[in-house]
């Protein structure tokens, strides 16, 4: 039985169709949505049509998220069958399961590796010995180490996404992934895109001298997978992504990504959520039309619009009459893969900064509505010269603060007279100067994201880092990331069983094979020639997978996967992946690490805990001792980084160490692995052979 029911009921008949972004954000929905045989979504009226869907359906359900207060129900359709059921009595809308894009520039393709260093990707050399400086926290008025609230834990923010890779520089409080058949995989490679791991960075990364510092160093962030990536999302995501957030009493959601359909289920989610008291904030879009996209177009989103370097708004992202406020979104420094630093542009960094600053004001009274905080970030923001509407500022943290109390005396709910007595007469200054990387960059005249390898304990070194860019990265994490999907098979080394040394030995040296321009044949064999694995079964399984990655087209990676260097670069992924499963799988559990176990998990923990100090268990072992399922003790205990999180530092340690050496062709050395430095001690660890 359902807790409580909404005005409206949302069936969703869903999987992936894509729709081209060429129709009006204003234009609205005709029969054209019901063309096509395939996946629909659903509005309907009241729960007696919800109920007579179902029965209609029954044999067609796919998942009916009764975790939810929503009704959402999936099931297939054809267009038949979709315009049939749109002229029925309590149906509202049906319309097609689109895909929204994530709303970052655009990234160029990827080019042969002699041609990396001719690239106007900024480089290692171009930033050594010079502090990354991140203007625009000085653009909006917060100064480094400043706590305007000692209670900047206390709002909960869902961050919609591609997910957060794990880094010790991010703390996320909760993960969910809505993406079907990606349950159980490894937060180290959560996030193939980058997307989602760059913005929780710039929201809330820690102030530890590491890094970048986020905006709340403190904030509360909950990651809810739903981009994949590509960076794109179905609807029916989306939308169960939202209702995700009121379920669980989020107080902000962080949406920066888009599109130009408006749709009636996705506009009910958004007035759901709102009406459940919750700051939506939205990316307006990256789009030449400059429309602002939905959600963001939706009155109940707060639209975010994009400031350059200059203290002028960014005129080629979207500048609609429905944007709300504006923060910087050129050039800025996030949180990168394998625990780097990006730079990017796009309306999405301007989202997560407003994320960020929501959440620091609504720390000083968490009793305060959403409306409350929206409106003083509006009315105290800096004014920007060339702003497309006389009402539209840059958000000024500081003023926000200063202005707290005058305006809370004025504020009432839902009028527009309460911040009439609230004037900032601040112009938004140019941080030209202050941005070590933004002459290099903006000369570039391009806007991808950049990878730089810094402030970091796993930093590469120079002349390794010059044979990297961001490309060349996101295909190694993408590839580490679908080897927990695509490339499953059971007993194979790529996941840590075996001998995990000549494993990762076989990938390095295969890697160095492709690059050359063998074929994937040749490469597989020599670099296996002379191996004499002590578990055969897991090399030849490797081996296998390996063939199968490298003769597998993995959509969105590259316009040309026989290219040599993505080949390269794929390979590298598998071997970054396989030394992450070493790490997390085969080290064993200490004394030490027993505190940080539930002991209810335990079919006898007093068993399991003299198992331990006999030094014997295995991380991967641990599975055997717990008697709740395994999918849950795994990504309880055995794949997750704040457990020993020894094995984690040493596993990314271990792949920087890995990374280097194959970019500078040093040769292979076992000692990555073997002499950890964070003190991990794996099964085999000085008996396996090389």
């Amino acid at each position: 039985m359902k807790k409580i029911f909404s005005k409206f009921f949302v069936a969703m008949i869903v999987v992936t169709m894509m729709i081209p972004n060429t129709v009006s954000a204003k234009e609205k929905q005709d029969d054209q949505s019901v063309a096509k045989d395939g996946n629909y979504i659903v509005l309907l009226e009241d729960e007696k049509t919800y109920e007579k869907v179902i029965s209609q359906h029954e044999d067609d359900l796919a998942n009916t998220y009764e975790e939810y207060d929503n009704n959402l129900i999936a099931m297939d359709m054809s267009a038949k069958e979709a315009k049939a059921l749109k002229e029925e009595q309590g149906v509202l809308s049906v319309e097609e399961n689109i895909m929204l894009n994530g709303l970052i520039s655009e990234e160029e393709d990827l080019t042969g590796l002699s041609e990396l260093l001719e690239e106007s990707d900024i480089t290692y050399a171009d930033l050594k010995g010079k502090k990354l400086k991140q203007w625009y926290r000085k653009a909006i008025g917060l100064k480094k180490n400043q706590n305007f609230s000692k209670n900047q834990g206390d709002v909960k923010i869902e961050l919609l996404d591609s997910g957060v890779s794990h880094t010790d520089d991010i703390d996320i409080k909760g993960r969910e992934n809505l993406i079907p058949n990606e349950e159980g995989g490894s937060v180290l490679f959560e996030d193939a895109s980058g997307h989602g791991t760059s913005l929780a960075g710039i929201i809330g990364a820690k102030d530890n001298e590491a890094g970048i510092t986020g905006i709340n160093p403190n904030a509360n962030i909950f990651s809810v997978k739903v981009m994949d990536a590509r960076n794109k999302a179905t609807l029916n995501r989306v939308i169960e992504g939202i209702y995700w957030g009121i379920e669980n009493k989020m107080n902000i959601i962080n949406m920066s990504f888009g599109t130009t359909v408006n749709s009636p289920a996705l506009r009910q989610a958004v007035q759901d959520a709102d009406a459940a008291g919750i700051l939506l904030i939205a990316a307006a879009g990256n789009d030449d039309s400059r429309n602002v996209q939905y959600p963001a177009a939706y009155p109940e989103v707060m639209a975010v619009g994009a400031t350059d370097t200059t203290g002028k708004q960014m005129e080629e992202f979207a500048t609609g009459e429905e944007l709300e406020i504006l923060a910087p979104g050129d050039g800025i420094l996030g949180t990168g893969l394998f625990d780097g630093v990006v730079m990017s542009s796009g309306t999405s960094m301007s989202a997560a900064e407003i994320t960020g600053v929501a959440s620091l004001i609504w720390a000083k009274d968490p009793t305060k509505s959403a409306d409350f905080i929206k409106e003083l970030m509006k009315r105290t923001g800096k004014n920007v010269s060339n702003a497309s509407a006389k009402e539209l500022k840059l958000v000024d943290v500081k003023k926000a603060f200063q202005a707290y109390d005058k305006f809370e005396r004025s504020y009432v709910e839902g009028k527009d007279t309460h911040g009439a007595a609230i004037e900032n007469k601040a112009v938004s200054e140019s941080h030209e100067d202050a941005l070590v990387l933004n002459g290099l960059w903006t000369a570039a005249k391009h806007k991808d994201i950049v990878t730089a390898y810094l402030n970091n304990e796993d930093t590469i070194g120079s002349a390794a880092f010059s044979l990297l860019n961001s490309n060349r990265v996101k295909i190694m994490a993408e590839t580490a990331y679908q080897a927990d999907y695509d490339f499953k098979t059971a007993g194979s080394g790529l996941h840590g069983t075996g001998n995990y040394i000549q494993s990762c030995k076989f990938l390095f040296n295969c890697a160095q094979k492709v690059r050359e321009g063998t074929s994937v044949a040749s490469a597989v064999s020599s670099a296996s020639s002379g191996l004499g694995a002590a578990n055969m079964t897991a090399m030849n399984n490797l081996v296998s997978d390996t063939k199968k990655m490298l003769n597998t087209d993995m959509s969105g990676i590259s316009s040309d996967e026989t290219n040599p260097a993505v080949r390269y670069f794929k390979v590298l992924g598998f071997a970054t992946h396989c030394i992450a499963d070493t790490f997390a799988h085969r080290a064993y559990v200490r004394e030490g690490d027993l505190g940080a176990m539930d002991k209810k998990d335990f079919k006898s923990f007093t068993t399991f805990e003299n198992a331990v100090k006999s030094g014997k268990v295995e991380y991967r072992d641990v599975v055997d001792y717990t008697s709740i399922s395994a999918t849950a003790s795994r990504g309880k205990y055995e794949d997750k980084p704040e457990v020993a999180p020894r094995r984690f530092k040493d596993a990314k340690k271990g792949s920087a160490k890995l990374l280097k050496a194959s970019l500078l062709k040093t040769g292979f050395s076992a000692s990555w692995i073997r002499n950890p430095e964070f003190g991990t001690t794996l099964e085999g660890q000085s008996t396996y052979a090389e």
